[in-house]
């Protein structure tokens, strides 16, 4: 009740300065007031004898000392300054401060735009005690006023947090408290239309930076982490960030590699390795770690459905690595090219292991058109059909997925072609229900509705809970979701606006021949910031996708007889050359039969530098003379026939 009347009078008070043009002498919570917005928007204010809690570089931030504050849960004692130099005030300075209150994309503060007074009162003051952070607080229901708004400019603190996503390019990281982390859940974002699923976006996710103000900047934060922290509450870019003062960070990175198959389980791993093309820069590590990816993370499955490959070649390229560092193991590459559309081309294909024969491929509703014109599926599903050499042998067919993105998703030509393509896929499923079924991929849909058009569930035939879009009854026997079947912290394989959520799927029907074990997703990707993505080692952020792999269990283990599929990689031609090189040196191929060759090198940022067609060469020694004007270093020789192709490392020296 005191409060209240004070709050009267100071209101009363400050009426009657504004008429009599006298600056009006405010409190903080008076200044930032009980909405989102300054009650004092553009006008000259003074406030006095306030601490200062933090200091960075061209801005500082006090509070109202706790016995002057009002206690209202409502209104935030702290306030933001903005100087645009660096502070003339420390940590623990009491301050009185005139100037004007400006409000920045939501953010109440003082700055000097039309000019600020700073007095500095007294130093050496105890700071006010922090706000305690709980998982209540901030709260996960969405509200008109979020709880951090209340807490604006002032000192905060949490003894338990978890990072929700990876260190942003700006150096922030979300979090949130408590131990478990947040995820995306169905529906549009609020506010959403009449009675369509509605996501709140998870308001109590909000970001800590841990460099800036009197702290050294951190290095990249991945998922998953521990954190706890004292800081202020900042607001920046749409969002509440805490600028920490003090922090620890523990818990180990999220590397992990799904179990190795016994010798009677077949398996079927899935990953979109984000455009992987050999006219990239990184090429030449980024083909190392998806080939470390395949074979140490997702221990080398049977099948390995992929989704964003530039071109058959790099395919060839991951098969010839895999085999180069792993004799044992022998891949077929399968890629039906959709068309060069310019630098970013993007492609389904398969790694096919010797443990699978009988492999046909095919391209799925390559001249279906959308009901508004053009094509219904820019990237054709990919369907692989093929025996598990077991005995008996078990058939199998894997439809592969990359959909149509989320980007755009309240544009009507993008539901229209997502929603199209569902249809589309869900009656390709109904055509090989009684098929062994796996329909895998980046679907870019979640495993509910995304309010818009419900993806998954279309595909799937389960129940759906709406979307503007509806699904359509077209799959007589629904397919079984396996990424529910994991523990509800694994299930997620991208992180997007810091909320993981599950983009890649695995749907199956009732399989024969037989059983479902498990599926796990592979971790190290998603978690992990992009700027990993150049660097080897770690193996991190390989992509950013998680892959996954599915474990079959077998009646028998499955063999691996030397037949077309083996005998297509194994070498008929050998190379040699000297090493180091030099200008015009030769390079002697020895081939075992007469076929079509082609020579190329490729630099350590993975660009053809040369490349030459050298026709039909006749069987036995053929002697190439390879002209090179280029700086000394650490080169790749890639000789490519008919149907093999080996790459050495080639050390050229001018003379």
């Amino acid at each position: 009740m005191i409060n209240k009347l004070f709050y009267i009078f100071t209101t009363i008070l400050l009426t009657i300065n504004t008429l009599s043009g006298q600056t009006p002498v405010l409190e903080v919570w008076e200044i930032q007031g009980e909405e989102l917005f300054t009650p004092y928007l553009n006008q000259s204010v003074e406030t006095n004898e306030n601490v200062v809690t933090a200091v960075g570089e061209d801005y500082f931030f006090i509070q109202t000392p706790a016995y002057r504050s009002d206690n209202n849960q409502a209104t935030s004692d702290g306030l933001i300054i903005v100087t645009n130099n660096t502070p003339s005030v420390e940590i623990g300075n009491m301050v009185s401060i005139t100037g004007t209150v400006r409000e920045s994309f939501q953010r109440t503060q003082m700055d000097e735009a039309d000019g600020i007074t700073i007095t500095i009162d007294s130093t050496n003051v105890t700071l006010p005690l922090p706000v305690i952070l709980t998982e209540d607080f901030p709260s996960p229901i969405n509200v008109a006023i979020p709880d951090l708004e209340k807490v604006e400019g002032m000192l905060v603190s949490f003894p338990q947090a978890i990072t929700n996503s990876p260190t942003n390019q700006y150096g922030e990281t979300s979090v949130k408290i408590g131990s478990t982390r947040a995820f995306r859940e169905p529906g549009i974002e609020t506010p959403a239309p009449g009675s369509l699923p509605e996501f709140d976006g998870n308001p109590e996710i909000f970001e800590v930076k841990l460099g800036g103000l009197d702290l050294p900047d951190a290095d990249q934060l991945w998922a998953r982490m521990n954190i706890a922290a004292t800081g202020v509450v900042n607001f920046a870019f749409d969002d509440y960030l805490v600028l920490a003062t003090d922090y620890e960070i523990t818990g180990e990175a999220p590397l992990i590699e799904v179990d190795e198959p016994n010798s009677t389980q077949a398996t079927i791993g899935c990953v979109n390795i984000r455009g992987l093309s050999n006219l990239e820069d990184e090429y030449v590590i980024r083909r190392l770690k998806v080939e470390k990816y395949i074979v140490d993370l997702m221990q080398a499955p049977d099948i390995v459905a992929l989704q964003e490959i530039r071109s058959l070649a790099v395919l060839e390229d991951i098969a010839t690595l895999i085999k180069e560092n792993n004799p044992d193991l022998i891949y077929t590459p399968y890629l039906i090219p959709n068309g060069d559309n310019g630098s970013w081309v993007i492609n389904l294909g398969y790694l096919v292991k010797n443990t699978v024969s009988d492999v046909q491929i095919t391209r799925l509703g390559v001249d279906e058109n959308l009901s508004t014109g053009g094509r219904t599926h820019d990237r054709p599903p990919l369907l692989l059909e093929a025996n598990f050499n077991s005995s008996p042998p078990q058939p199998i067919s894997i439809i592969n997925l990359h959909l149509r993105s989320l980007g755009g998703i309240t544009q009507t030509s993008t539901k229209i072609k997502r929603h199209e393509a569902a249809i589309s896929v869900a009656q390709m499923v109904e055509d090989r229900i009684d098929e062994n079924l796996f329909v895998v991929g980046d679907f870019n849909a979640f495993q509910f509705s995304d309010g818009y058009v419900d993806v998954l569930n279309q595909i799937a035939g389960t129940p759906s809970l709406g979307a503007e879009y509806p699904v359509e009854n077209i799959v007589s026997t629904p397919l079984i979701n396996q990424g529910l079947t994991l523990p509800l912290e694994e299930q997620y394989s991208y992180v997007f606006q810091d909320n993981a959520q599950i983009l890649d799927h695995c749907l199956t029907n009732d399989i024969q021949g037989f059983t479902f074990n498990k599926m796990q997703y592979v971790r190290g990707n998603a978690d992990f910031s992009s700027d990993f993505e150049s660097q080897f080692p770690p193996l991190y952020r390989t992509s950013d996708h998680d892959g996954f792999v599915v474990f079959l269990d077998m009646e028998s283990e499955l063999t691996t007889p030397v037949n077309t599929v083996a005998a297509a990689l194994e070498n008929n031609f050998s190379v040699d050359f000297p090493n180091p090189f030099s200008q015009n040196d030769l390079v002697t191929l020895n081939l075992d039969k007469s076929e079509a060759m082609q020579i190329s090198l490729v630099n350590f940022d993975g660009k053809i530098i040369f490349e030459k067609n050298l026709g039909k060469l006749p069987k036995g020694k053929n002697s190439i003379t390879v002209p090179l004007q280029i700086p000394n270093g650490t080169y790749f020789l890639k000789i490519k026939g008919e149907k093999n192709f080996q790459t050495k490392p080639l050390i050229f020296i001018s003379k």
